[in-house]
């Protein structure tokens, strides 16, 4: 009846004259179209399956983005954020990625001022609504040490994953992709906000 369409009207965000977003106490968006004396539910939609998650990847070096080098003889810091996400299959389908290659230097290289610079650049992300997560890689030498920093300075409740890797990517068994995937599926889920920091 009239009160009902009234009713959807004010409590319902509008996104057209008879269209309406309707909350749910189950946290989903129930679409509906409010006709002059009654209103029908056209769709139901839960807004977590109906937006996929968005990640701002962090790309800081560290072993897991070394190659083995034959001109210097060791691994050094060679692959791009892209390079390690081609690594991954279906990526798509954890979450839309937002690579950023921040700097590319072994872990042990990692100072201070790198922290607070990475610092400052995540807490931009986390600010973005359309953000839902962070992952940052980095070399193990200075991953905990990064991990304690950010935990102190960011003020999020979003997830922010901080993974490395034991092997490059010359060796066998590297495991950098299937971390970097990990890390991702955390970042991109429900589950890990208000965490903290996470390692």
């Amino acid at each position: 009846d009239r009160r009902k369409a009234a009713s959807a009207r004010s409590l319902g965000e509008s996104l057209d004259r008879d269209l309406f977003l309707w909350p749910s106490s189950a946290g989903e968006s129930v679409l509906i179209r409010v006709h002059s004396c009654s209103f029908v539910v056209t769709v139901a939609l839960s807004a977590a399956a109906s937006m996929k998650s968005r990640v701002a990847i962090f790309f800081t070096g560290g072993t897991i983005s070394l190659r083995f080098d034959p001109a210097v003889g060791w691994a050094t810091p060679t692959l791009s954020g892209n390079d390690l996400l081609e690594q991954i299959a279906g990526i798509g389908e954890i979450a839309e990625v937002i690579p950023i290659d921040f700097t590319r230097v072994p872990g042990a290289h990692f100072t201070p001022a790198l922290m607070m610079d990475l610092a400052r650049s995540v807490a931009v992300q986390l600010a973005d609504q359309r953000v839902n997560g962070v992952v940052i890689t980095q070399g193990t030498d200075t991953l905990e040490e990064t991990a304690y920093l950010l935990d102190l300075v960011l003020d999020s409740e979003k997830p922010v994953v901080l993974v490395g890797a034991i092997r490059n990517s010359s060796e066998l068994s590297w495991d950098g992709p299937a971390n970097l995937r990990s890390a991702l599926r955390v970042a991109a889920g429900p589950d890990a906000r208000g965490l903290g920091v996470i390692v």
